[in-house]
């Protein structure tokens, strides 16, 4: 149309644990400044060929804004009847036996739900051929390769009132004396 500007590309943006990023907002009590940003991007984005995809494991934390924007649920197994409420009031349609079915999926199973969809779909999630690395940092095994493990430095004002930096031992420090 004339006058309105169109991206030529469609722009799909991605958010992860979602529940960390929205409904959220800045200051105290007094100043209090919604981060509602994306809720904005919820409703309009398609007009600018902008759409969101939003994965959380806590749908009850969602904005009723944002979840009600959304086109499509892919919803994995919720056994927090807060969290099923929330996804029966986005999808509209889904009957209580669908609702009902969602603590009973199983590993990889998740449940397809939308305005494109006439009645929900158990679909299976082929899983990654490389397992993801989840795990977090190994300090003791790193701590052990240096020699530092159950190594502490201990200043020495802490213990008798120097200022002087204790070296590092693996005994637990003496304690002052009194005196």
């Amino acid at each position: 149309m004339p006058g309105e500007e169109h991206l030529s590309a469609n722009l799909s943006w991605c958010l992860d644990e979602a529940h960390q990023f929205l409904n959220k907002s800045l200051g105290d009590e007094y100043t209090r400044y919604p981060l509602d940003a994306f809720d904005l991007i919820a409703k309009e984005g398609r007009k600018y060929s902008l759409s969101i995809c939003i994965a959380t494991q806590r749908p009850r934390d969602i904005p009723d804004a944002v979840l009600g924007q959304m086109g499509t649920l892919l919803v994995h197994r919720l056994t927090n009847d807060g969290d099923r409420k929330v996804v029966e009031r986005a999808a509209g349609d889904i009957d209580k036996s669908a609702a009902a079915f969602l603590p009973a999926l199983a590993p990889g199973q998740a449940l397809l739900l939308g305005v494109d969809y006439p009645i929900p779909l158990v679909i299976s999630i082929t899983p990654p051929t490389a397992k993801p690395d989840s795990r977090g940092p190994d300090f003791q095994t790193h701590w052990r390769s240096r020699g530092d493990a159950g190594r502490v430095a201990v200043m020495k004002s802490d213990l008798v009132g120097s200022d002087d930096e204790a070296e590092p031992s693996g005994a637990p420090p003496e304690p002052p004396v009194d005196g």
